[in-house]
């Protein structure tokens, strides 16, 4: 009986490891706006500019108008929202990008580095680098 236990406790502990954990959105823009549009990036860049300590998971993979974006879930903070990331000439994701996101989604991705690039359009995120990949 011991042993079931234990087993069922170990199972249990694996599959919510890897679960982000659950966060409540407060900026009014992330449920008015998509990810996709300016209002919402502009608000988002706000919080990412004063926000220590964020994490991210991955949501999707998407291409669009010839280049891939990856959508992740950022929490920290009073932050969460999905953010959006060029990931066209990222060689380090190469791998996601030929299994276009698949069995990715859900995974923890560190250590993001990005530039931020601002046009008339709003503020973009192009991904440079990142630590690593926790599934």
């Amino acid at each position: 009986m011991k042993r079931l236990f234990l087993f069922a406790l170990c199972i249990s502990t694996l599959l919510t490891a890897c679960e982000r954990p659950d966060c409540t959105n407060t900026m009014p823009d992330f449920d008015k706006y998509s990810p996709d549009d300016m209002q919402y990036r502009q608000t988002l860049h706000k919080q990412l500019t004063a926000t220590k300590d964020l994490r991210y998971w991955i949501k999707e993979y998407k291409e669009q108008n010839g280049k891939s974006y990856l959508y992740t879930y950022v929490q920290g903070g009073n932050v969460c929202a999905i953010g959006v990331f060029d990931i066209s000439n990222t060689q380090k994701l190469e791998n996601l990008r030929q299994a276009k996101g698949q069995s990715y989604s859900g995974a923890e991705i560190t250590d993001l580095q990005y530039d931020v690039v601002s046009d008339s359009n709003g503020y973009h995120y192009v991904l440079k680098d990142y630590g690593h990949i926790l599934d």
